[in-house]
């Protein structure tokens, strides 16, 4: 029962704490410092009893390990915690039939044979990496971690199984849906060639609404993955499918730059339109006639394709090589000419659809969702680590918790609650009694009227809600 007795020391320490800001004997600052420092401790020495109370009762208890003998013990291990780091003793068992060696502590609250770090703890360094580097990830805890460990934990979270999509009860009626698709390029670790890896993604929502100044897209989804293409537009279909009614369906507009594998959706996805992106379609054109010098050029080729017009876009491109003074140049006009009329048909939709099309965002997207934590910093990835970091980050755009999500899959080999027998807590709930005694003496508004303190110590003491 050490335990108790050090956990009510701890206790009256924060009970103290408060006591000296209240007759001003300390600062907000320093009162904060003592609270957070007591209260790890508290957690720290909470976390050591129960573990150690678990093994104990194990010990006591062969019913609970059926077939299990201890083989060594107890013997510690130092595990980061909430509350820092944790040192308790457990015992090492084997079974007698398979032969299987654990200590079965660790079994319990699903920590591995080599794991140094809780489940918990683990969740919410992959939930913080999603957003900074692995470095700051690490740092931000109340025992640093270093980088090593943080890219190890995300690695291993990238085993855990794809959330399933999951059919919608009641399926969304819409004549019209939209799919925009782009990639992220990423730098490549010892890729001495300068080669990039394309991180693909692609978002589904029902349109654009616009309030307060403010856009946003009705009920946007992500995609992402390094598969093959055909099983990425595959995922996409699956969930069409899972949540909307598709015979209510009439058009399925896919927006992106052309890029064959964004073209391979036109094969997978029913009734979908390809739409050109029209950031891309103008990128090409201000690299092959440059505004500034050629204004009614240029503006005569937007003209042109705003109109649908073909032959004078292919005109006019033919003019502007006759006045291209450098090779990189004319090189420029041929790679825009071949851009737009390899996608010609992407850009007829405008016209065509004029009613219900438009322009795909996706840049902005790939931006946001991807770029910020692959590309837009000078940093290096290996094609696991980008796909596992691309999924978290889609992820995270789609809503799921990933602290959340992760404590759960980093904690599936969790066998229970941890738990001790009846005559062990009625040994607890006496000395608790006694312990509560003291701090009455100690502290005399204690056992006065019913404060929220004075109450909060009676539950804390006395769960079943008898008092003393």
């Amino acid at each position: 029962m050490e335990s108790i007795q050090r956990a009510f020391e701890n206790f009256l320490q924060l009970i103290c704490a408060l006591e000296d800001f209240q007759r001003g004997s300390v600062g907000y600052r320093e009162f904060q410092e003592k609270l957070w420092n007591n209260l790890m401790e508290l957690g720290r020495e909470i976390t050591r009893a129960v573990l150690e109370d678990h093994d104990s009762y194990l010990m006591e208890h062969p019913e609970e390990r059926e077939g299990w003998i201890v083989q060594r013990g107890p013997e510690e291990k130092t595990i980061l915690t909430k509350f820092g780091e944790v040192t308790y003793k457990r015992r090492y068992y084997r079974h007698k039939e398979t032969g299987e060696k654990a200590h079965l502590v660790d079994v319990t609250i699903g920590m591995g044979p080599h794991d140094r770090i809780d489940p918990i703890v683990q969740a919410e360094l992959v939930a913080k990496a999603t957003n900074v580097s692995y470095a700051k990830a690490g740092a931000d805890q109340e025992v640093p971690v270093t980088k090593q460990t943080v890219m190890n934990i995300v690695r291993r979270a990238g085993k855990a199984p794809e959330m399933e999509i999951k059919e919608s009860p009641v399926k969304r009626r819409v004549k019209t849906l939209y799919i925009e698709a782009d990639e992220d390029h990423v730098s490549l670790q010892k890729d001495r060639k300068g080669r990039t890896l394309q991180v693909p993604v692609i978002y589904v929502h029902e349109g654009r609404s616009e309030e307060n100044g403010r856009t946003w897209l009705r009920g946007r989804f992500y995609f992402t993955g390094l598969e093959d293409p055909e099983e990425l537009w595959l995922k996409v279909l699956d969930y069409i499918d899972a949540n909307y009614d598709i015979s209510a369906i009439e058009k399925i507009f896919i927006g992106g730059d052309g890029a064959a594998w964004i073209k391979t959706g036109l094969k997978i996805i029913p009734q979908s339109i390809f739409v050109l992106d029209r950031y891309h379609l103008s990128k090409y054109l201000k690299r092959a006639i440059k505004r500034a010098e050629y204004p009614g050029l240029y503006d005569e080729a937007w003209e042109a394709i705003d109109q649908c017009d073909r032959a004078k876009f292919n005109s006019l491109m033919k003019a502007a090589a006759k006045l291209a003074e450098t090779e990189g140049q004319k090189q420029a006009i041929a790679a825009c000419r071949r851009y737009v009329n390899n996608n010609w048909h992407g850009i007829l939709s405008y016209r065509e659809h004029k009613d219900t099309v438009s322009s795909p965002s996706a840049e902005a997207h790939v931006s946001h969702l991807l770029s910020e934590r692959l590309s837009s910093r000078p940093m290096a990835w290996s094609r696991l680590g980008a796909g596992h970091m691309a999924r978290l980050r889609v992820m995270q755009g789609n809503g799921i918790d990933i602290q959340k999500h992760y404590a759960t899959w980093f904690s599936r080999w969790e066998k229970g609650p941890l738990f001790a027998p009846e005559r062990s807590m009625r040994k607890r709930r006496a000395l608790m009694q006694r312990y509560y005694e003291r701090l009455q003496a100690a502290i005399p508004a204690l056992a006065g009227s019913r404060t929220p303190l004075r109450t909060a110590l009676h539950d804390l003491v006395f769960p079943s809600g008898q008092y003393c």
